[in-house]
């Protein structure tokens, strides 16, 4: 069973003033700003209007609507909590607050000096055709340098926070989302949807390449900010050989893999466990591993355990017309 593990930003069961005045001003401490539910969960956000039991639990700022503020859920597979909102990973929407690892270590790989005045873009879309041919994609993050005179310069430089899903869950026995939240905000045990880390880990291989290829021909990088899990999870399930892409600086293609470190009894716990991985999109001559091999099979099984599989299913019967 799956659980909440941060709740605005803190343990469901950290009782210190910072976490209860985060829960009742649906404050998220990475914005340092009221919840946005992540951006990608509105679904599941809460009128008090109707939920008039609910409305106690916040204070009169947070207004007729509490998003839905689970950062993180904890599995019974995995040792520390599963991401599920982007700003928790990552949030470059103002000055860091309570992520200045991850924070840090993204601009020292793309070489931006400290005390250098940039420009974020969030949620950027980018809709271009060029002989039939498109290009339909969003970047999560647009960044570049600003001069002294106020003017953009240098190229830009991508940041995409790759987090996981939920599956829908189940409202009737109680477990989706909202009811979660709702649950929790209320100091009641509650079972959260499980993660789905095969549905995320096919959106970023749709994109990876593609928008590595777009900043290089800009000039500059991409970096995708993934979670440990979630890199485990494509060590195991592809043929990309990450430990031979381990580096210290931005090549071609660019994953950053952060991890949470130890809990504390009270307060946000950190990530604080960085490790980038890099290397370019396609074989050389020299045949080193590359990001193409992150879309070839980790091992083919034998035609002996198709046929196991095969012998126990009873299939359909047609005739070729």
């Amino acid at each position: 069973m799956a659980v909440v593990a941060e709740l605005f930003g803190y343990a469901p069961n950290d009782k210190s003033s910072n976490a209860a005045k985060s829960r009742k001003d649906a404050r998220c401490p990475f914005m340092q700003a009221k919840c946005d539910g992540g951006g990608n969960r509105n679904m599941a956000s809460v009128d008090l209007k109707k939920e008039h039991v609910l409305r106690g639990a916040f204070s009169s700022g947070v207004g007729d609507v509490a998003p839905c503020g689970i950062c993180s859920i904890k599995t019974m597979a995995y040792s520390s909590p599963w991401i599920i909102c982007p700003r928790r990973i990552l949030y470059l929407g103002g000055q860091p607050a309570n992520q200045s690892g991850i924070f840090h270590r993204v601009f020292d790989l793309a070489d931006y000096e400290s005390g250098s005045a940039v420009a974020v873009w969030p949620e950027v879309p980018l809709r271009a055709r060029k002989n039939g041919q498109k290009f339909h994609y969003t970047f999560d993050y647009v960044i570049r340098k600003v001069g002294e005179n106020g003017q953009f310069y240098g190229p830009p430089l991508i940041i995409e926070n790759m987090t996981c899903s939920t599956s829908g869950g189940n409202r009737a026995k109680g477990t989706d989302i909202q009811t979660a939240f709702k649950k929790t905000i209320m100091g009641q045990k509650a079972a959260t949807p499980n993660v789905n880390v095969r549905q995320v880990w096919a959106r970023m291989a749709s994109q990876l390449i593609v928008k590595s290829e777009a900043s290089i021909k800009w000039g500059g990088n991409t970096i995708w900010v993934v979670q440990d899990h979630l890199m485990d999870y494509i060590r195991g399930t592809t043929g990309l050989d990450a430990d031979a892409l381990k580096s210290n600086k931005l090549q071609e293609v660019n994953i950053l893999s952060v991890g949470y470190g130890v809990a504390p009894k009270t307060g946000v716990r950190q990530i604080n466990q960085i490790t980038l991985y890099a290397g370019p999109i396609a074989p050389s001559k020299s045949n080193r591993p590359c990001f193409m091999d992150i879309v070839r099979a980790p091992y083919c099984p034998p035609l002996s355990s198709l046929r196991k599989v095969l012998k126990g299913r009873s299939p359909a019967m047609l005739t070729i017309p």
